[in-house]
């Protein structure tokens, strides 16, 4: 709660300029009366078969969250989420804190932690400013996200600032002092937080529906954890991306991306590495194909490979997350990914042929599929199932899930 506490302080100190002779923090205090608790379950069921292992894992999880929200008081809002992970039944695996290493790795570590605690600020024209524990989503996610498929996501102790100049160009700035990752609240490796400083800038500009291009520059100069100064990186990048309207109902789709990295801060390494995607699909109504690859630069020299250690890893690359970390000779992915809805319920299919980047060494490939149905907007049930056939690179993995959502 101390974490709160600063939040707010930092917050009314802030405004305080701008409110005239009205106490700021009492106005922001003011604002817990009229909240509004929520509670959000997700149960999931993870088996992980891995040739490496002579034992599967079973993971049996439950994420119970606590949310508390507030309508906006004078132009300030807070939100408040609190966070408990239990396996309930089946615990065999590797949480990454539990010792059990013997079984295939599932990082969903039990325990309870104050996974958002945020104060945000409207009252500024076409500016919307977030100062406290909060949740980051850029663009696609892929440099910097929650990682949302694990229990206990990743957020971020920041003050963030987004501007929208108008309905075609939007700025957005985020100093990031911490982050707090995934695998805790308890300590161990790999390490729960990342210290800062963390400074994070992109602009976006829609010019149409056929044309919207995403500028960014994000530098990790990151600390506090054994494996922060090889992720400590400044990579600078454009997305582009569009839609255009065929006949009877379909649309041409595409996607390019290009990126540039290179060490700073403590990291040793000083050369660079490069990223880039290119994706083309088509879609018509609740129907969409689309053929990508993605390529993840990498070098002769030992930690000089491209990194995310801030982007979404599950849903690129594979559902069996078998490149969470860049090898030494990148990585290069051709992919097909389908997507089709039906009655109240949706289709998933992926197929990835992975690669070394550096050589032609040939990794392996996966087949991936889920379906998922909603129920009355409060409950969402997913099945999904991943399996990695290794060629060159870690071994064969197949996985299974069953998750089962509730909103109240």
């Amino acid at each position: 709660m101390h974490v709160f506490v600063r939040t707010i302080s930092l917050a009314a100190m802030v405004a305080a300029p701008l409110a005239g002779a009205q106490d700021v923090a009492t106005e922001i205090f003011q604002t817990l009366r009229n909240g509004e608790l929520g509670l959000d379950l997700r149960y999931r069921y993870e088996l992980s078969g891995e040739d490496a292992f002579d034992r599967n894992a079973n993971a049996s999880t439950l994420r119970t969250r606590l949310v508390y929200t507030n309508d906006s008081v004078e132009g300030f809002s807070v939100t408040l989420n609190v966070d408990d992970v239990r396996a309930i039944g089946a615990d065999n695996y590797d949480s990454t804190r539990n010792a059990k290493t013997q079984y295939p790795r599932v990082p969903d570590p039990e325990g309870i932690d104050l996974n958002l605690a945020s104060v945000t600020y409207t009252g500024l024209e076409k500016t919307t400013i977030v100062v406290g524990r909060q949740r980051l989503l850029r663009d696609n996610g892929r440099f910097v996200s929650g990682l949302p498929w694990r229990q206990n996501e990743t957020t971020y102790d920041a003050a963030s600032v987004t501007y929208a100049l108008n309905h075609r160009l939007s700025i957005f700035y985020s100093y990031v002092n911490r982050v707090n990752r995934f695998f805790g609240p308890d300590s161990g490796l790999p390490s729960k937080a990342f210290g800062g400083p963390i400074n994070l800038f992109d602009a976006t500009y829609t010019l149409s529906p056929l044309f919207r291009i995403t500028g960014y520059g994000y530098w990790l100069d990151l600390s506090d954890a054994p494996e922060a100064p090889l992720f400590s990186t400044r990579t600078l990048g454009a997305h582009v991306t569009g839609v255009y309207e065929l006949a009877n109902r379909w649309s041409l789709t595409y996607a390019g991306e290009y990126a540039h990295q290179t060490g700073i801060g403590a990291n040793p390494n000083s050369s660079g590495a490069d990223y880039y995607d290119i994706e083309i699909g088509l879609r018509r109504d609740r129907f969409a194909i689309r053929a990508a690859y993605e390529h993840l630069g990498g070098s002769n020299v030992p930690g000089e490979a491209f990194t995310l250690p801030l982007g979404r890893k599950h849903f690129f690359q594979g559902w069996a997350d078998k490149f969470l970390m860049t090898p030494q000779g990148g990585v290069e992915d051709f992919y097909i990914a389908v997507n089709a809805v039906f009655l109240q319920s949706q289709l998933t299919f992926g197929y990835h042929d992975f690669s070394a980047a550096i050589g032609d060494s040939s990794y392996g490939d996966e087949l991936d599929m889920s379906l998922s149905w909603t129920f009355s907007d409060r409950y969402e049930l997913w099945v999904g199932f991943a399996h990695y056939d290794a060629s060159g690179f870690s071994t064969d993995t197949d996985k299974v899930w069953g998750m089962l959502s509730a909103s109240f």
